[in-house]
């Protein structure tokens, strides 16, 4: 039972840290098409009304980014970037609480029926905290943080020797 509280930990910490890594992802993204957008609809008054070239793509360009710009706040990463700003907090205190436990665990020398509860209530709070702020919202595995998050899982357990 040690062995799958461990791993509960483990797994609740990747997620944790998939969660940190895309949220940043997800500024950065995020800032990038409001900073693309302010300059090309920008660019486009500038070079419509100084050199009057191509009023229709200027319009259409300059149509296209306020539009763009007045519907970001419903896109779905602009919606993840809210829910992760409360969902971080609430996971990473979990997280500080299962140390704990498995401190207790490792001090106490507590049986498999006591460890059994501390697991399913933890792993029920993590569900829980999950569901509050995502829901059913999707977040997709992009690859690059997936696997920053499993090395930073990796590394952070290597310091703490298994079970």
């Amino acid at each position: 039972m040690r062995d799958q509280y461990w791993y509960m930990w483990a797994e609740i910490y990747r997620r944790e840290r998939y969660f940190h890594h895309y949220q940043s992802y997800s500024r950065v993204l995020n800032s990038l098409v409001i900073a693309v957008c302010s300059i090309a609809s920008a660019a486009s008054i500038a070079s419509w009304g100084i050199w009057g070239v191509i009023p229709l793509f200027w319009s259409i360009l300059t149509a296209f980014s306020q539009v763009f710009q007045a519907i970001n706040p419903v896109l779905p990463f602009s919606k993840q970037l809210v829910a992760l700003r409360f969902l971080l907090p609430d996971l990473s205190k979990l997280l500080i609480v299962i140390e704990g436990g498995c401190h207790r665990i490792q001090v106490s020398g507590l049986d498999d029926d006591a460890i059994l509860v501390m697991y399913q209530e933890y792993l029920l709070q993590a569900d829980e905290i999950e569901n509050r702020y995502i829901g059913n919202s999707w977040f997709p595995v992009i690859t690059r943080i997936a696997a920053k998050s499993e090395v930073e899982r990796d590394l952070y357990f290597q310091q703490r020797s298994t079970p």
